[in-house]
């Protein structure tokens, strides 16, 4: 059932795409004609304008998204459009360069642990109302700027981009849209899962650590998507709390049919974790290699916990002494919230414990 609504969204998404594709060609025909010159240098420019209109439409989407979140009450934390990223980390903002997964996104972060999902509620209307303006822009371009080829090209017959760009994130059943967020906040009450949901994230990003939170808050969620968060939450708060129970739930949860890619493969590095910390040394042998040699290539911040561990198990102290001396020194210039807390405590108390490994 998930992999068909999968894939019925995304070919919604594609045919929508080639819509507006189709009509922004048919913008610049119906303007100027057929190029009689070399055809291929016609696609390159049209392509070329497709993409930087794209990122255009984009970068203005996003940047209502963060006009309308400060407005509310919220913390810029980054934006990114196509491949350039722009994070605030430790009070100062960073460019980077990263890999393409969407057009764009933004996140914000509560200030206080009240109202966050109405705050970004608003946040996401104000991305939507960008975007219809600049699409009416480009309307008015497209009418009046036929003497500019450039201008039409780029900002005038793309308004079908722009409209794309709102239709896919206005949509509610396109479940991570704007429009999604919105009409869950709407639709549900005070006493809804998803008020559950963000008061628990408001929470642990305000600096409340996942073993502090109430047993009782973890268990009022059910099987949406935006439930993926929670259910990391959870077995943290197992993690902190009981060792046991947080083994068996990353277990259940790695059979789950629910869980996105990105949860997926944290659930792997934890498992991975508690199969060190109980000494299943087959299991370890097995998987060293694919969980290990590639936990330096995100930025998960269990990284420094599995990996220490994992040197723990097979005796190289010395490289997990200098693994967790890093994650502490990484993980104490970060912002404070309740996943890092939770975080650098765990590291701190695998550095006690490798002070003993090493003192017999």
């Amino acid at each position: 059932m998930k992999n068909s609504n999968v894939i019925l969204k995304t070919v919604l998404n594609v045919l929508i795409a080639l819509i507006a594709l189709g009509l922004y060609v048919l913008a610049i025909v119906n303007a100027y004609g057929l190029y009689n010159g070399n055809l291929l240098v016609y696609a390159v420019l049209l392509v070329a304008g497709a993409i930087l209109s794209t990122f255009i439409y984009s970068l203005v989407h996003e940047l209502g998204h963060l006009i309308a979140g400060l407005i509310a009450g919220l913390k810029f934390s980054k934006i990114c459009v196509l491949i350039f990223l722009l994070e605030l980390e430790n009070e100062k903002l960073k460019f980077k360069l990263v890999k393409p997964t969407e057009f764009g996104y933004t996140e914000m972060l509560p200030k206080h642990q009240k109202d966050y999902g109405e705050k970004l509620a608003v946040s996401a209307t104000g991305g939507l109302v960008f975007s219809v303006l600049i699409a009416l822009a480009s309307m008015a371009v497209c009418i009046n700027n036929l003497e500019n080829v450039y201008m039409f090209t780029l900002f005038g017959a793309s308004y079908p981009l722009a409209l794309y760009i709102f239709f896919v994130n206005a949509l509610p059943f396109f479940n991570s849209s704007d429009g999604a967020l919105i009409f869950s906040i709407l639709a549900e009450d005070k006493n809804s899962a998803l008020k559950n949901y963000y008061s628990v994230m408001a929470s642990v990003l305000t600096g409340v650590e996942p073993g502090e939170i109430k047993q009782g808050q973890l268990e009022i969620f059910n099987d949406k998507p935006y439930s993926q968060n929670l259910k990391y939450i959870k077995y943290l708060h197992y993690l902190n709390t009981d060792f046991d129970k947080a083994y068996e739930y990353i277990l259940n949860l790695s059979k789950s049919q629910i869980i996105d890619d990105d949860l997926y493969f944290i659930v792997k590095k934890e498992i991975f974790f508690c199969k060190a910390v109980l000494g299943d040394e087959g299991f370890i042998e097995e998987n060293a290699f694919n969980i290990v040699g590639d936990i330096d290539v995100s930025d998960d911040l269990c990284n420094y916990r599995v990996h220490a561990t994992y040197r723990i198990f097979i005796k190289d102290y010395k490289v997990a002494g200098l693994i967790l001396k890093n994650g502490v020194d990484v993980l104490s210039k970060k912002a404070q919230n309740g996943f890092v807390k939770s975080e650098l405590k765990y590291l701190k108390d695998l550095q006690n414990q490798l002070n003993n490994l090493e003192s017999l």
